[in-house]
């Protein structure tokens, strides 16, 4: 998908790892069983913000810096379960009814993911597009939170919720 091979590949590029944080980093995602993404942000390497422009810029893609006014797709909430997008930190943004944008932190451990997703929307054109775009971690999971619970919040309301007792009229 991108011309390297993870993100420490990235990070090595671009001159911002030595062979020694690499070491370190690599038995830090091997003790902790995190991702590469994590190690970097968890030990202070780099801030999210740093790594995003960094990602954005070596693996040419666009970056959204605040996801508070996105629109998540509907049919992402229906199809990911909110544990699967939060630990690999990805959702699918509504910019109308035929644009859908793929978003995510760490680009490398969403390949399986954005297949899917590429799959089952028409790819860029009149229909819709099937664009992949980067955020910080953190932006992603309070969007997938946000989301999430006020998807669940409509269910149980739409379930709970009979019209026809509000407006009976009470003897």
């Amino acid at each position: 998908m991108f011309k390297f091979k993870d993100l420490f590949d990235v990070l090595m590029s671009e001159g911002v790892l030595s062979e020694d944080n690499l070491t370190q980093l690599s038995r830090f995602v091997e003790r902790w069983n995190v991702s590469q993404y994590s190690s970097v942000v968890e030990t202070n390497l780099l801030t999210e913000s740093r790594l995003l422009d960094l990602l954005s810029k070596s693996l040419s893609l666009k970056k959204m810096c605040s996801l508070s006014e996105a629109t998540v797709c509907l049919q992402c909430i229906k199809d990911f379960p909110q544990p699967e997008t939060e630990k690999n930190g990805f959702l699918i943004l509504a910019e109308s009814t035929t644009v859908r944008t793929f978003v995510c932190a760490d680009p490398f451990v969403i390949s399986d993911y954005f297949s899917k997703f590429k799959a089952v929307n028409p790819a860029d054109g009149p229909s819709g597009t099937t664009g992949l775009v980067l955020s910080t971690r953190s932006e992603v999971q309070k969007k997938i939170r946000s989301s999430y619970g006020s998807y669940r919040l409509a269910n149980f309301v739409e379930k709970q919720f009979d019209p026809d007792s509000v407006f009976k009229k009470q003897p």
